[in-house]
């Protein structure tokens, strides 16, 4: 799908991020928001915070990041109207939507970005 110039800086790219000890649940929500990303769908999921607060999230999945230990999801939330990283091993996809989604001005990866490098979270921010 890549152009040649893109397959092959690909190709030689060194970077990776392994995952031996991550349990087979967050392999699996992984996997579901790799393909949700790609294919632009829209996702009914299920989020618990920290304390325990479970909250079903409709999520326009853009990006998956790994700091170390764990993996998150950069979204944008249609609940919270906003852009919100959500912990992979606390997400829980319960299904794609049939509505997908197109970039919108302020709503795309590259606005999360932007927006978080001028502003990162704090640890523990509720999502």
């Amino acid at each position: 799908m890549l152009p040649a110039a893109e397959r092959n800086t690909v190709s030689r790219t060194n970077l990776f991020a392994l995952g031996f000890d991550l349990p087979q649940a967050t392999r699996h929500v992984l996997d579901e928001l790799d393909l949700a990303i790609r294919g632009r769908r829209r996702l009914d999921a299920v989020y618990e915070a920290l304390d325990g607060t479970r909250t079903e999230r409709v999520l326009r999945p853009l990006g998956l990041y790994f700091w170390g230990k764990v993996w998150t999801l950069a979204a944008w939330c249609e609940l919270r109207e906003d852009f919100r990283s959500f912990r992979a091993d606390r997400l829980s996809v319960l299904g794609e939507l049939e509505v997908g989604f197109r970039d919108e001005p302020g709503r795309t990866l590259k606005d999360f970005l932007r927006r978080w490098a001028e502003c990162p979270p704090v640890a523990g921010d509720e999502p």
